[in-house]
């Protein structure tokens, strides 16, 4: 499997080999970490849905809040336009990690 990874402007590819899998069943993405941009998926929905508690938080610690919704509109945007070629990570979604790690686990 290659991940291509993109964290805050840099670029790098990672290898991954599984055993027991075929190449033909390897995956190849983009993956984003998104930092603090945001902090539950659901807030990348098109009509967004922030976590109760988790949204006290992130609004609490905001300090610009045109800024930010900003670029959750942005990162919305990418994964309308290409949501089948980049998966994004949040830094404080634990129900997102726990996806991504369901998904990578070798079969």
């Amino acid at each position: 499997m290659t991940i291509h990874h993109l964290n805050c402007g840099s670029v790098r590819r990672i290898e991954a080999t599984y055993p027991g899998r075929e190449p033909a069943a390897a995956v190849n993405r983009w993956l984003l970490h998104c930092g603090d941009a945001y902090y539950h998926h659901r807030e990348l929905d098109d009509e967004p849905h922030p976590h109760p508690i988790l949204d006290m938080v992130q609004t609490g610690f905001e300090v610009h809040r045109d800024l930010r919704l900003g670029t959750q509109a942005r990162l919305r945007e990418l994964v309308h336009r290409h949501g089948d070629e980049v998966t994004l990570i949040s830094a404080h979604d634990p129900w997102e990690w726990q996806r991504l790690r369901r998904e990578s686990a070798p079969a």
